[in-house]
């Protein structure tokens, strides 16, 4: 089918929880799920998400999808899901780390300041939100506070339940979970920032 863009949302457990990792955009008081428009020199939607993951993730996620990937198609975007094997911890002080590498580089094209912010939120919240308006979700993350979550995120979560991509009713997914293969320091010549390879 034809796209127009690709995205993705990891799945991990923490604390016996499912949950999915979302990023705070830089631009609005809300967490997404990491993913864009496509390029022109891309054909397939695993080459955008991979992009998209790698730059938005500020070089602390370098995923590989490919097209037997689990997906959705929703409105133009695959939405790729996996299930990770990673400390959350680490992940995230692995972003602060390249965060601050990144903002202290002035020198960067600006799909590298795309996002300020990581955190989790049990895959169960995300099915049972209150609607702000057309646009923006209210719901807990792990530690039971109330962040803003896009809409984008809950229409794709929505949606992959209804084709059993997910579930919330069990821990077994439908996708073998992913470990970390290696961690590179300076990756895709951005300095000084750390990248777990997926």
């Amino acid at each position: 089918m034809e796209f127009t863009g690709a995205s993705y949302m990891p799945i991990i457990n923490y604390n016996g929880e499912e949950c999915i990792i979302l990023f705070k955009s830089s631009k609005a008081n809300v967490y997404c799920d990491l993913g864009g428009h496509r390029e022109k020199h891309e054909n397939f939607p695993h080459e955008t998400c991979n992009r998209e993951v790698l730059e938005e993730s500020l070089n602390t996620l370098n995923v590989i999808l490919n097209n037997n990937s689990q997906h959705i198609f929703y409105n133009g975007y695959y939405c790729f899901f996996e299930k990770l094997n990673i400390d959350y911890t680490k992940l995230k002080n692995t972003y602060k780390n390249n965060y601050i590498f990144i903002h202290n580089d002035n020198d960067l094209p600006d799909h590298w300041y795309e996002t300020k912010d990581i955190d989790i939120f049990p895959l169960k919240n995300l099915t049972n939100l209150t609607d702000l308006n057309y646009e923006v979700f209210k719901c807990k993350n792990i530690k039971g506070k109330y962040k803003n979550i896009w809409y984008r995120v809950i229409k794709y979560i929505k949606y992959a339940l209804i084709n059993n991509i997910i579930s919330t009713n069990n821990i077994i997914f439908p996708f073998k979970t992913k470990n970390i293969q290696k961690i590179e320091k300076n990756y895709n010549n951005v300095n000084k920032t750390i990248t777990i390879i997926i």
